[in-house]
């Protein structure tokens, strides 16, 4: 499959107020504005591609800087040809697309959902903290009143 993915061909990953473009590259050139997934030295195999973007992906996930990419990412079955990623923090917030360029119609992607909750805002209805948004970087928090079994979202 190296051989169908082209140089300069890209995949996005977000999560969050993040997203990370990756660049598949052929020819030891890349955007600045992209992580630089090297195809180099491949033998073609899909799960050698999967291996090196995966790679990326923990590379930029692994840093502790502004704008790292907050997500869990393996390789399945482990050597596989497919990565699945998680988003670290719970909500619906980490339900991102995977944009890609590829043009091979063999390399797909399917965007992340799953995530839940950490979506209501201050005023709505909550059972739970984990339904609450967080507001202005601050965790909202689920009030309920003494008896009631539902509450209202506040920031504490």
């Amino acid at each position: 499959m190296a051989n169908s993915i082209e140089d300069g061909e890209l995949v996005s990953v977000g999560a969050g107020m993040t997203r990370v473009w990756f660049e598949f590259d052929t020819n030891n050139v890349s955007q600045p504005t992209t992580t630089r997934v090297s195809l180099q030295g491949l033998d073609g195999g899909t799960p050698e591609i999967a291996a090196r973007l995966l790679t990326r992906i923990r590379d930029v996930s692994a840093q502790n800087v502004p704008g790292r990419l907050p997500v869990f990412a393996t390789q399945d079955p482990p050597n596989g040809g497919t990565i699945v990623i998680q988003a670290e923090a719970r909500g619906a917030a980490g339900n991102q697309l995977i944009l890609e360029s590829v043009a091979n119609e063999d390399f797909q992607v399917e965007s992340m959902d799953g995530g839940h909750g950490l979506d209501c805002p201050i005023g709505m209805g909550c059972t739970e903290n984990e339904d609450c948004a967080p507001f202005l970087a601050i965790p909202g928090r689920c009030h309920i009143p003494t008896g009631q079994l539902t509450g209202h979202c506040v920031v504490p």
